[in-house]
Parts: C-alpha cells; structure tokens; sequence
C-alpha cells in the first residue's frame, strides 16, 4: 500500500492563485487533491441567517470554540479579502474568492504548506430552510503522513453541526451575527 500513498505523499497541488482563480472561483474544488470532503446538512434557518454566520469570519469564535486568533483585513468581507485564524495548533491564512450573499462564500487558505480550497454553498429549501453543502480540498507536501479525509470530513461534519446549532436556535442568548464587524453588510 506504501506504492500507492506515494504520488498522494508528495502532490504539492496547484499554488494559491490556481486556486483562488481555477478553481474557488470557477466554483469547484480540486478533484485532483489527495485530501477531499463534502458535506450536507439541513439547517431549519433561512440562507440570509445561515450566511450572515458564516461570513461573520470574527465571530467564528463565538459558536466554533476550536477558532481562535481571528485577524481580518480592514472593510467589509469581499472577494480579495484576507483573515488569519487558528483552528486547534493550525494556523491558517485564507483569502476570500467568492462571495454571493445568502449563497455561495468561498476561500482558498495555506496552513504549514498545505493549500486548501473551501467552498459554502447555500441552497433554500421549500420551507424556507437552508441546504449548506461545504467542500474542501487540501494538497501539500507530505500532507497525508499526517492529515487525511477521513479526519477532514470530521472535522467538516463538527464545523456544520455548530453551524447548523447556532443558527436554528436563532441566536438565543444575544447572539447577533455581524456584531464583531467582519460580515457582510445588508
């Protein structure tokens, strides 16, 4: 099996800017990626509520414990901007390629030279619900020594059951999005 985890083990993957331009923002991710998930979930709270969340990039902390250290560049979440944040020991620099309101937020990111595309897609419902689906993809050197996609769809299931958590309790207990200043404005 140590044959076949070879090309998998050394895939550097496209640089950051393919990324960002090949793929986030042609609206995919690498298939190509030896690290990969896709995730669903049905969430009982209209897209708008769901992607105000998400794209409240500072406020990530405030119902996803694991983010931490968030840092955002200057004006209001767009296509281009740049947030550096901590997810556990990672630190991660992402840069936002596509941003459609209550829709679609997507970004590429580089954490220990590992290169990842992440795409949220947000779809209503006939009850006025939410359908996020969430994909990722990751490449790097020597990667998957260490990180796979089991362990990435994990972590992408704990993310959308926070997510989905916070946004069908409909911010009980003060919770506004957009209060710390990085989502997008109405």
């Amino acid at each position: 099996m140590v044959n076949g985890r070879l090309p998998a083990l050394f895939r550097v993957g496209p640089s950051l800017a393919t990324l960002d331009r090949d793929y986030a923002r042609a609206g995919r991710v690498d298939s190509a990626a030896p690290v990969q998930a896709r995730h669903q979930v049905a969430v009982a709270a209209p897209p708008g509520q769901v992607f105000a969340l998400i794209t409240d990039v500072a406020g990530w902390p405030r119902w996803f414990p694991a983010v931490e250290g968030v840092e955002l560049s200057p004006g209001p979440l767009r296509p281009g901007s740049e947030f550096r944040w901590r997810n556990g020991k990672n630190r991660i620099r992402s840069t936002v390629a596509t941003l459609i309101p209550g829709q679609e937020i997507s970004w590429t990111g580089v954490c220990s030279g590992a290169r990842a595309v992440r795409r949220h897609l947000l779809t209503e419902t006939a009850d006025g619900g939410t359908l996020l689906t969430v994909e990722e993809s990751m490449s790097g050197l020597l990667l998957t020594l260490f990180y796979d996609s089991d362990r990435l769809q994990r972590a992408t299931g704990a993310w959308l059951e926070a997510l989905q958590a916070i946004a069908e309790r409909g911010w009980r207990d003060g919770f506004q999005p957009g209060q710390s200043g990085s989502s997008v404005p109405a």
